[in-house]
């Protein structure tokens, strides 16, 4: 299980890192994003904890390149602040979920692609 355990995160992850990706795209679409958000998002390298557990995060990364400009600001904001914002709102703007509306659409998917990967793997014992 040590080595099948992380190739079958990493194939659950893929799928759901492309459809956050999408959904993300398909909620800015036509809007005056720079699509920054959307390419940030990315899986994490496979942990290990202390009680043996592995798991994968897929979050954006990175910081934005871009400030915010407002009132002439230049506050600098994580990728990861930006999505929180964009899924729950602020006190300016409704919430536009992306991240919950993509992980509920792809969880069979991410299910199937694990299974599959579980399989190969299981296969090749």
């Amino acid at each position: 299980m040590e080595k099948i355990a992380p190739k079958v995160l990493k194939a659950g992850a893929d799928v759901l890192v492309k459809a956050q990706k999408e959904e993300l795209g398909r909620l800015t679409k036509g809007d005056r994003s720079t699509g920054e958000l959307q390419r940030s998002i990315h899986a994490s390298k496979v942990r290990k904890s202390k009680e043996g557990n592995m798991s994968i995060t897929i979050a954006p990364r990175g910081m934005r390149k871009h400030g915010n400009t407002a009132r002439g600001k230049r506050d600098k904001l994580s990728n990861a602040q930006v999505g929180h914002l964009v899924e729950h709102g602020t006190s300016k703007q409704p919430a536009r979920p992306w991240m919950s509306v993509a992980n509920k659409k792809a969880e069979n998917a991410v299910i199937e692609a694990m299974q599959k990967a579980f399989s190969e793997e299981i296969g090749k014992l």
